[in-house]
């Protein structure tokens, strides 16, 4: 597994439900049995090293360059693995909800 995660990541897994942290691990583990075990920080930190979502991620941002704060692309990552829209409302809910978005 990778190094602790840290900054934003860990603000947004906090400001999950355990619901979305558990869908996030069971959406990931069950192709990669090998993470077994491995909490939703973990999984998201690797994601965002293997530059996952890609191609769901870069549109939204140009479509919604306002939210393209630090954290977001772990934030888009986190609502796409978690089974939830990947939506401006959704999107910019999460971020204020982890203290990653001004008002």
């Amino acid at each position: 597994m990778t190094d602790s995660p840290t900054g934003p990541l860990l603000a947004v897994v906090a400001a999950l439900t355990q619901r979305q942290r558990d869908e996030i691990v069971e959406r990931f583990t069950r192709p990669n049995p090998a993470w077994r075990g491995a909490e939703a920080a973990d999984i998201l930190d690797l994601l965002a090293d293997s530059d996952s979502d890609l191609g769901q991620i870069e549109p939204f941002f140009e479509a919604n360059p306002g939210l393209a704060v630090p954290g977001a692309e772990v934030a888009s990552r986190a609502l796409i693995w978690s089974g939830m829209h990947l939506s401006a409302g959704n999107m910019a809910s999460l971020l204020a909800s982890a203290g990653l978005l001004e008002d």
